[in-house]
């Protein structure tokens, strides 16, 4: 019912997390014009606006050399889509060192206001690019 308490575990930022909500009208504000209202973007925030999959690099691969995260997919509809492609290794936003998965949506929420640049390599090749604002 509509006022009523209920409890709800969550699963944010790496950990459980007990949380009590309200049960209220549903906001049927888009959640891009929501992030532009809150001033703020979570990682997971990011992840759902860049449509991107990416994933941590395995033993094997940093065993290689290789530093950064690895793109998976890339979503037709992605803001990025034009100048990301699957296969390409990410390793640095606005300079600093991608590691990681969850550093890497870190990072760009972050810098999803902005315009970052993103340093990759493709095919053998590194690459500066300047990405679009994701709001």
């Amino acid at each position: 019912k509509k006022g009523e308490a209920c409890k709800i575990r969550v699963w944010r930022e790496g950990q459980e997390k007990d949380l009590t909500a309200v049960i209220g009208d549903y906001n049927e504000q888009p959640l891009v014009s929501r992030l532009r209202d809150e001033n703020v973007l979570s990682a997971m925030q990011a992840r759902e606006l860049a449509k991107l999959e990416i994933r941590s690099l395995s033993t094997r691969e940093r065993a290689a050399g290789l530093r950064g995260v690895l793109v998976v997919k890339v979503g037709k509809d992605s803001p990025f889509a034009a100048q990301i492609k699957s296969g390409d290794l990410l390793y640095s936003l606005d300079s600093q060192p991608l590691m990681e998965e969850e550093q890497a949506w870190q990072m760009l929420a972050r810098a999803a206001r902005g315009r970052p640049v993103l340093s990759l390599v493709r095919a053998g090749k590194r690459y500066r690019l300047r990405l679009p604002n994701m709001l």
